[in-house]
């Protein structure tokens, strides 16, 4: 037995053609049915006045001087039109990077360094970033994405008016065939196994898996859905599932930030059939005090992802949909386009993340890469077509994360003899907070710049809403005085929100170290289960 888990073969095959040819062609299926609804403001766009919108896009860009594989970046609030330069990319054969908005300054410029874009998107409150940073931005093209006029710089519509020929044609239009195997559609924002962001490159061919997989009955309901999308579009999760479910004919309601009452009202109004949901607002619909207000009978399909739920929230959880016909948890990484197992149809295990998707491969193995059986705990590798075919312009993180074409995930679980997955921890020292990845070293690095630290460690403490808290464990200076509210506001200052220090802060006398000098960190998180 070569103790490796695979998932099922795919039921259809997957066309050898780019993402943009498919769109194109789904778009033009679907003509004037309304394709996004941006509950926050009302607005809405048909799948017609979205594709033509995309390929005036893409012609100006190509009139620009854009081609294949330039980088375009996008960052700004949910909206209808945040996908239309992403579509215009992919015509174009060009990749799309995706970089927060309200990361702070540095981290902004961070994930620019990587990405190195010619042309950036940006909502109106991102520009200020590129104002007080104009010596560094004098070759970059930026468009206002949220078509607010702002003196001296192009928006969506002034771009596409001044460089588009108004006589195009949309039936004469044609998307750029490039090899799906190869091409790099998207690279995302992901701490990897350790350290501070990196690129991950998700190719036509990963998004085509997962597209595959909406159409495969033992893992989907396999059917056009109106799904409720308000992630973040900028995150793996929001990305993969938005763009999957436009290729997939889909209808897509969102929001700029979530509010319950409102977000109840649309499942409601809009008759929403699929819901994608992370732990937090699991716990949050099960203790509402207005959920059983609203009418949430045309629910059919419930995910949940990020962290497991016990049995208990789950077993509520699932109790307030009363036509649901299939809850699935699952397990992914942004590394694997997301997901990599699924809770499948017809299936239920408490506690388990589903069992390994169609063609994909997963193996449980220990620190000296023996590969473990069932019930034995180690590290989870997997392979298949949905895995990134690395980080962009980094190599060197490829081959430390890569052994034998197996992606070293740095999580830690067991499956048992059924072939169920379960996630036990993480290897990696990455904090998910709220479904967010948080980079331990770049809190520390903060909490180390401040003259009356002498060392300092950060790590995950367990939280039922959050999933962790970051919290931090801090050495003083010998002979000074400084308060944990003073070191809390010291960070916050300088870092986005997601990344604060919410767990708090534990002043020690020393950190426990492996003999090289090594923190470790287990025994600090060991150390918060007790608290």
């Amino acid at each position: 037995m070569d103790r490796i888990l695979h998932g099922p073969k795919l039921l259809t095959p997957i066309p050898l053609v780019s993402l943009g040819i498919r769109l194109f062609d789904k778009l033009k299926e679907k003509d004037d049915k309304v394709l996004f609804i941006d509950v926050s403001n009302d607005q809405k766009i048909t799948n017609k006045e979205f594709l033509i919108l995309s390929c005036k896009l893409a012609e100006s860009l190509r009139c620009c001087g854009f081609k294949q594989n330039d980088v375009l970046a996008i960052s700004g609030e949910n909206s209808i039109f945040y996908y239309v330069p992403v579509v215009a990319g992919l015509f174009l054969g060009m990749i799309s990077g995706f970089i927060n908005q309200t990361y702070t300054k540095n981290e902004f410029l961070n994930l620019y360094d990587i990405y190195q874009p010619k042309i950036v998107f940006i909502s109106s409150k991102v520009l200020n970033i590129f104002i007080e940073e104009k010596n560094k931005f004098q070759d970059l093209k930026i468009i206002i994405l949220d078509d607010e006029d702002v003196s001296g710089y192009d928006t969506l519509s002034t771009f596409i008016e001044k460089n588009c020929n108004k006589n195009i044609c949309i039936d004469n239009f044609k998307p750029n065939n490039v090899n799906p195997i190869d091409q790099t559609a998207f690279i995302t924002s992901s701490s990897g196994t350790t350290g501070l962001p990196k690129a991950v490159m998700i190719t036509h061919d990963n998004i085509a898996m997962r597209v595959n997989q909406l159409y495969d009955p033992r893992v989907s309901l396999a059917k056009e859905e109106i799904i409720f999308s308000i992630l973040p579009f900028f995150h793996v999760s929001g990305l993969v599932v938005n763009i999957s479910h436009v290729m997939r004919g889909s209808q897509i309601i969102t929001m700029k930030r979530f509010n319950e009452k409102l977000y109840l009202e649309s499942i409601e109004k809009h008759h929403i059939t699929h819901l994608a949901i992370v732990p937090t607002m699991a716990y949050s619909f099960v203790k509402s005090l207005i959920f059983k207000n609203y009418g949430v009978s045309t629910i059919e399909e419930l995910f949940c992802g990020g962290n497991s739920l016990n049995e208990k929230i789950e077993e509520e959880l699932v109790a307030l949909f009363p036509n649901l016909k299939c809850f699935r948890q699952g397990y992914g990484l942004t590394e694997a386009t997301l997901g990599v197992t699924m809770m499948r149809t017809g299936e239920k295990k408490v506690g388990s993340a589903g069992k390994i998707v169609p063609g994909m491969s997963l193996c449980i193995c220990d620190e000296f890469g023996k590969r473990l059986g069932s019930h034995e705990a180690g590290e989870i590798l997997v392979k298949g077509r949905l895995v990134t075919k690395g980080y962009y312009r980094n190599p060197e993180a490829t081959k430390n994360t890569f052994v034998n074409e197996w992606l070293h995930t740095g999580d830690y679980g067991y499956y048992d003899e059924e072939g169920f997955v379960f996630i036990v921890d993480r290897l990696k020292d990455v904090i998910k907070y709220k479904g967010f990845q948080v980079a331990p070293v770049e809190i520390e690095g903060i909490l180390l710049s401040h003259p009356k630290v002498k060392a300092a460690c950060v790590v995950g403490k367990p939280d039922k809403l959050a999933g962790e808290l970051p919290t931090g464990f801090v050495v003083k200076q010998p002979n000074v005085d400084i308060t944990e509210e003073e070191l809390i506001q010291f960070v916050a200052e300088r870092i986005s929100k997601t990344k604060h220090l919410r767990g708090g802060i534990y002043f020690v006398e020393d950190l426990p170290k492996t003999a090289i000098g090594k923190i470790k960190r287990k025994v600090l998180r060991d150390s918060l289960k007790c608290v």
